[in-house]
């Protein structure tokens, strides 16, 4: 039988990766460690993954693609339960190696994982992502 679900929110994975703030460094460590044995499993949501890459990329933090995709790698190593793990990793195969946005990564990923790679868009940038085929939306 599965344990309870926790859901972590995108700042405890940023004080991890970035190691930034000690207290919380430690006490999200700690937690970690701890929930096996409170009977809980830590999930991450996709759209956290979307945030996590977000503002580390952003303007505030400015990493860049090589040290987000790094990031996001090391967060899937994690023992945490991600929903939609094959195409996060995808995701992140995608955007470390082919193509500079995170969300259009993710919407390839989702597609060649779930749709044999088809998408509908006007975005001609997504045709350098191997596997996806996209289609404008005709009238």
């Amino acid at each position: 039988m599965q344990g309870r679900l926790e859901f972590v929110d995108t700042n405890v994975l940023l004080r991890l990766a970035r190691r930034d703030v000690p207290a919380q460094v430690d006490s999200a460590e700690a937690y970690l460690r701890g929930a096996p044995g409170r009977g809980f499993e830590l999930a991450v949501t996709t759209t956290t993954v979307s945030e996590f890459a977000f503002v580390l990329g952003g303007a505030m933090l400015g990493y860049s693609r090589q040290e987000v995709a790094g990031a996001l790698q090391a967060l899937l190593e994690l023992p945490f339960r991600f929903q939609d793990l094959p195409v996060i990793a995808l995701a992140v195969d995608l955007y470390r190696d082919h193509h500079p946005d995170w969300d259009d990564c993710l919407l390839a990923a989702y597609a060649i994982e779930r749709a044999d790679g088809r998408v509908v868009s006007f975005d001609r940038g997504l045709d350098r992502i191997p596997g996806l085929s996209r289609q404008a939306p005709a009238s």
